[in-house]
C-alpha cells in the first residue's frame, strides 16, 4: 500500500486517540485538505505540497511557493497558514507580558512616575497600567491627600482603573516624609485592592512607595496577607 495514501486514511483516528501532537505534518496536510480532487487524489495532493525530499523546516521556508491547487484546498491551507501566523504572535505576546509581570513590569512601572510628584508635599495614590500587549502605561492618580496620609474611596479606585482597561498594574504611592517603608495602612490597602483586582480579572504586581530621594517596591504578597493583623 501506498504509505502517504496509508497515512491519509488514519490521522483522524490517530488524532482521536493520541491527540494533535502525534501527527506527522502529512496527516495534518491531509486532515486540513479533506479530500482529494478529480485529478489528484488526496495522497498525491499531499505529496505534491510536500515531498518526501522535503523537511519540515524547508516546508515553513517555502510557503510562498506552495503549488497550485485547486482553488478550495489553496484557500484552507491559506487559511491554515494564517491562523499559525496568528497564533504565533499570540503567543509571543503572552510570553512578552508574562516577563513584564515581574521585576522588569516594576522597573518600568517606577520610571513612569514623573520627578515633580515626587516632590510634592502631600501624598497621593495611583497606579500605573500594564495592558494584554506588556506595555508599561503612564501614571494615573486617583487620589491626593494631605503631607502625612491619603484617604482611599475603592469606587473612585476602581472606577479608574477599569477604565484604563489593563490585565496587570502596579499601585504608586508617595511618602513625602521621606521613609518609604510600608506602614500597616499600606499593607492593609494593598491586600484588599490586590484581592479585589483579582475578582475582576486584573493582577496587582505590587505596590510602589516614593518620595523625593528614595523608593520601596513590595508584593501583596510580601509579608503578612491578611488585612485585619494588628501590629
Amino acid at each position: 500500500m501506498n504509505p502517504i495514501l496509508h497515512l491519509s486514511e488514519l490521522p483522524r483516528e490517530r488524532l482521536k486517540r493520541i491527540g494533535p501532537e502525534a501527527l506527522t505534518l502529512r496527516e495534518c496536510l491531509a486532515l486540513v485538505l479533506g479530500m482529494g480532487n478529480k485529478q489528484l487524489p488526496l495522497h498525491e495532493m499531499v505529496e505534491k505540497i510536500l515531498p518526501a525530499d522535503l523537511s519540515e523546516a524547508e516546508f515553513f521556508e517555502r510557503w510562498s511557493e506552495m503549488p497550485a491547487l485547486g482553488e478550495a484546498q489553496t484557500a484552507r491551507l491559506l487559511a491554515v497558514r494564517e491562523i499559525s501566523k496568528r497564533y504565533a504572535e499570540s503567543k509571543i505576546r503572552t510570553r512578552r507580558s508574562r516577563v513584564l509581570s515581574c521585576g522588569e513590569a516594576a522597573s518600568l512601572a517606577l520610571g513612569r512616575i514623573p520627578a515633580r510628584l515626587r516632590l510634592s508635599d502631600s501624598e497621593w495614590l495611583g497606579f500605573i497600567p500594564i495592558d494584554r500587549e506588556g506595555r508599561v502605561g503612564h501614571l494615573q492618580i486617583v487620589e491626593h491627600g494631605v503631607r502625612t496620609h491619603v484617604n482611599t474611596d475603592p469606587a473612585l479606585f476602581f472606577y479608574s482603573l477599569l477604565r484604563a482597561r489593563p490585565t496587570a498594574f502596579v499601585l504608586a504611592h508617595l511618602h513625602p516624609s521621606g521613609d518609604v517603608q510600608p506602614s500597616f495602612q499600606d499593607h492593609q490597602m494593598t491586600w484588599k485592592v490586590g484581592a479585589i483586582a483579582s475578582e475582576l480579572g486584573i493582577s496587582l504586581l505590587g505596590h510602589w512607595i516614593v518620595s523625593a530621594s528614595s523608593e520601596f517596591f513590595f508584593s501583596s504578597k510580601d509579608g503578612e496577607q491578611d488585612p485585619d493583623y494588628a501590629d
